[in-house]
């Protein structure tokens, strides 16, 4: 869109957030234009609570009711306890969930929206109160202890493997996980897992489930240096990883060997001073190289290529050119490496197109795709349609929402023809279906918002805690079972293994998927077998893949490319050869693939696709948390974190699929935000704390070194005053004089410096441990330690300066020679020094005054006055002269010291004199002759 059209959509447009006293959120007005409609529409979102803020409500934009005439629901409500932790949580799409917490801020019993129950058991407060089991009770089921948790003991093994209070056994849904050892910085060095069969049920352990496990673990080992970072790592298939880094403590090489055998992942790699990469270099010769821009810091170009010289010869494999708008949402984004073609009198080029309404909501979308007929491809594809063959040609897509962010619409006019799907929403959340599936929304989920069929009208299976149990990839209605997928988990998050049934050909066959921290274990067995037919194992790091097929004995490398989201676009071998290619719509249809016929076996190609993630024989996406469907553009069940990104507990991405991704299915990010340099920084690391200690003692011992000259300064200064009204006015003559001094004012610099470095890492420290807030904590307490380093040196610096152009001054704090500040003194002061001098008759008396002022004189560091010390005055002078011993005029001047015995006028030399012994009362001063 051009610049000027972007500017007449976005006029106007603001948005507006209303807060109460209390600084929540009352009400927030935003103004949403589409670019086919001139008209602005304004949508309001607001919040209501209780008087004592314990229940809130949140009524979003688009108003949800049971029947056209009942009364408003609201989008969420919370119910809190005393403390501030959420009690109840209720959300139209997501049902009502039940927490219950101690007073230490664990929790004790949970309850979701299943009606399923947990509860932890804990240790004793004088044991640790550390975590022992947590339990599980379905609705109308029994109990079973779904984790259990095993403590190391303190005996001289576990010492002698640093194990002493840790961890070591720890029973999940999956198996369990064996900690061996681990290094003194607490890094696991080795572990073994141990899962259950695959045929085995939700295990119980408080039971025999210990009996289902497979007999055989799978090892990990790992090795770590004194920082803690990773430099090999060993899994079960033998394979070593080993990774190098640079001064930066960014990633230089990875390397993988497994035997003999051995490849590189990327050897050469250049960076930013932030940490961006500008290049890196495969070991097949393939480079890839960023560019960003100079204002934005934005990546504007990222090229794929074979470089003059390759063995292969020089090939653009992608070229990637990215658009922006003045906010960050991606313009076009154009493929340079694609040759032009021509399709029904179009160019088809590799330039895609978007355009987005006011609240960023993506509304069009333009590329190309393979242009075969069909309708739309939920389920994975077949090998001959995933090849293409067609020619490329051009498409166009259209998004509409309603205004709860629910797409409602996708048009899809293309080579294949024209096409859309429209999704039904039910009025009282934002659940929604594809028309046409004979199933309506309010019907088609589960308590919880899952879903129960896919669109191609599959059903779906769900475990007690949310997470999908098993997908029908297609039924049959002869007697024959069915073809099903099945998972495991070992947590919320963590899926371990998938096992594909299939009937093919009239005999059955088992694909299993196991997976554990970067390895994939494929298997294929067929009926009637004991031994596997096919045994695949894959290791994946830093986009190389090392497919090892152990039946044949060979090793397969695939180095594959992606976009800004992490979308694979295609992978090359081990010589740089260009296998696979792949292109994907906004929200991750495939317009376009491909691959050579062996790289579309089951066992041996890729699954990593759409913004990076595994694709499942269902075609849907596995996030962690959450499955996708690419199809609908929506997730499959309601976000298990509630309304962290959002109300709509099903928008993708905030329906800007281009700017934004997912990483783990709860909150959607910014894409391409700039490079974070914070990232590099581990706020879990062990120097962090030490930092907070090192800082805090180290500033406030400066600190006090710092303020004691001139806090004395100060003291000395008001003690020189006859008034106590007159102490301000001195102390601030005081803070002027020693402001125009070097030192002066590298001290008050200093002072004001460690001030602030110690407040920022008082609040570094709340940040980090009392808010949870550890990456605003370590950035706090890095500008902290800067600041420290910098009042150590600075001062340092400048006395060396010093002593250097003013070698007297080593001793004293003023300077050498002093001019007193007359504009500050009273007016007997200025009458004294502007009467004559006395004229000093006797050489003897002002012999003796001289030697008495070189032997017996100091320079006070803080006011500069000359202070004479108890000594004899010889009196042998003329009759004529004046009789130094006699008690003095009053003297009164912000700059002249009385605790001395004599002082000299240092504008004019007239001598005049105090009694050595002097006593000062509350608010009087008595003078004696000596």
């Amino acid at each position: 869109m051009h610049k000027a059209a972007l500017a007449v959509l976005h006029a106007n447009t603001p948005s507006v957030a209303v807060r109460g006293s209390a600084d929540s959120p009352l009400l927030a007005l935003r103004l949403l234009r589409h670019p086919d409609v001139p008209q602005a529409r304004l949508l309001r979102t607001r919040s209501e609570a209780d008087l004592l803020s314990r229940k809130t409500w949140v009524f979003g934009a688009r108003p949800l009711r049971a029947t056209p005439t009942a009364p408003l629901l609201p989008d969420a409500t919370t119910v809190s306890s005393l403390d501030g932790q959420a009690l109840e949580r209720h959300t139209a799409d997501g049902d009502t969930t039940l927490a219950l917490n101690d007073s230490a801020g664990r929790l004790l019993w949970a309850q979701n929206a299943q009606g399923t129950r947990n509860w932890s058991l804990y240790e004793a407060a004088a044991e640790g109160g550390r975590l022992l089991a947590t339990f599980e009770q379905p609705a109308g089921g029994m109990p079973r202890q779904r984790e259990r948790m095993l403590h190391a003991k303190t005996t001289s093994a576990e010492r002698d493997r640093n194990l002493v209070g840790s961890i070591i056994k720890q029973f999940d849904n999956a198996g369990y996980l064996h900690t061996r050892s681990q290094s003194l910085t607490d890094q696991v060095i080795e572990t073994r897992r141990y899962l259950l069969q695959p045929e085995a049920q939700l295990p119980d352990w408080a039971g025999d489930s210990e009996s289902e496990l497979e007999p055989s673990a799978l090892r990990m080992t790992a090795c770590h240096d004194a920082t803690g970072a990773v430099l090999a790592t060993t899994n079960p298939a033998d394979v070593t990883v080993l990774t190098a880094y640079d001064i930066s403590g960014a990633i230089s090489e990875t390397r993988l060997h497994q035997g003999n055998a051995q490849a590189v992942a990327f050897n050469a790699v250049q960076r930013r001073a932030d940490g961006a990469p500008l290049l890196q270099a495969a070991a097949n010769g393939v480079i890839d190289t960023f560019t960003y821009s100079p204002t934005t810091q934005r990546l504007v170009r990222h090229k794929t290529s074979r470089p003059a010289g390759h063995p292969l010869g020089a090939l653009m494999i992608c070229d990637l050119h990215y658009h922006y708008d003045p906010v960050g949402n991606l313009q076009a984004l154009d493929d340079r490496s694609v040759d032009p073609q021509w399709h029904h009198n179009q160019q088809v080029s590799g330039v895609r197109e978007y355009a987005y309404d006011t609240l960023y909501r993506l509304v069009h979308a333009t590329g190309r795709e393979r242009a075969v007929t069909g309708g739309f491809r939920t389920a994975a594809f077949s090998a001959a349609g995933r090849r293409g063959g067609g020619v490329w040609s051009r498409y166009r897509e259209q998004y509409s929402y309603d205004d709860g962010d629910n797409l409602t619409t996708l048009s899809h006019n293309g080579g294949a023809g024209v096409r859309s799907r429209k999704l039904v929403v039910t009025s009282q959340s934002n659940r929604a279906l594809p028309d046409g599936l004979g199933l309506l929304p309010e019907s088609g989920f589960l308590a919880g918002g899952l879903q129960k069929l896919l669109a191609a009208g599959r059903p779906l299976a769900w475990q007690a805690d949310n997470q999908l149990r098993e997908v029908c990839l297609v039924g049959r209605s002869d007697g024959e079972a069915d073809d099903r997928e099945h998972y495991h988990y070992a947590d919320g998050s963590t899926r371990t293994r998938k096992i594909t049934s299939l009937n093919t050909a009239g005999a059955w066959q088992k694909i299993i998927t196991t997976y554990l921290q970067g390895l994939e274990l494929r298997q294929r067995l067929l009926a009637g077998q004991p031994l596997p037919h096919k045994d695949v194992v894959i290791t994946e790091i830093a986009g190389l893949r090392w497919v090892h097929d152990r039946l044949g004995d060979e090793i397969h490398l695939r180095y594959s490319f992606s976009d800004h989201l992490g979308s694979v676009g295609g992978e090359t071998d081990r010589s740089g050869k260009l296998v696979t290619r792949e292109e994907y719509a906004p929200f991750g249809e495939t317009t376009g693939l491909d691959e050579t016929a062996s790289e579309a076996d089951a066992l041996i190609h890729r699954t990593w696709r759409y913004s990076g993630k595994e694709r499942d024989a269902t075609g849907l996406y596995y996030y962690g948390w959450r499955y996708y469907q690419p199809g609908l553009a929506r997730w499959l069940s309601a976000d298990p974190g509630g309304t962290v990104d959002g109300l709509n507990l099903y928008r993708m991405v905030r329906n800007n699929p281009v700017r934004n991704r997912d990483d783990r299915g709860l909150v959607g990010e910014d894409a391409s935000a700039e490079p974070d340099f914070w990232a590099f920084l581990d706020p879990n690391e062990h120097w962090i704390r030490y930092a907070f200690a090192i800082n805090l003692i180290y500033g406030s011992h400066a600190l006090i070194n710092t303020a004691l000259p001139i806090l004395d300064s100060l003291i000395h200064a008001g003690r020189a005053a006859d008034r106590w009204r007159d102490v301000p006015r001195r102390v601030v003559a005081d803070l002027r004089r020693q402001a125009r001094t070097r030192l002066g004012a590298v001290g008050m610099i200093s002072i004001a410096a460690r001030i602030t470095a110690l407040t920022l890492t008082t609040i570094s420290a709340l940040r980090r441990y009392h808010s949870e807030d550890p990456v605003a904590g370590q950035r706090l307490i890095t500008a902290a330690s800067l600041m420290q380093f910098g009042t150590t040196y600075f001062p340092a610096f400048s006395e060396s300066y010093g002593f250097y152009i003013h070698p007297e001054s080593r001793r004293t704090r003023r300077p050498s020679e002093y001019t007193p500040d007359l504009s500050v003194a009273d007016p007997e002061v200025l009458e004294m020094f502007e009467r004559p001098p006395s004229t000093v008759s006797s050489a003897s008396a002002s012999t003796d005054l001289q030697l008495f002022e070189r032997q017996h004189s100091t320079v006070d560091s803080a006011s500069g006055a000359i202070e004479l010390q108890q000594v004899s005055v010889s009196r042998s002078h003329s009759p004529s002269s004046p009789d130094i011993s006699q008690p003095a005029p009053h003297i009164d001047s912000a700059h002249s010291s009385l605790s001395g015995t004599a002082i000299r006028g240092h504008s004019v030399g007239q001598v005049r004199s105090r009694s050595l012994s002097e006593e000062r009362g509350p608010r009087q001063k008595r003078y004696s002759s000596q």
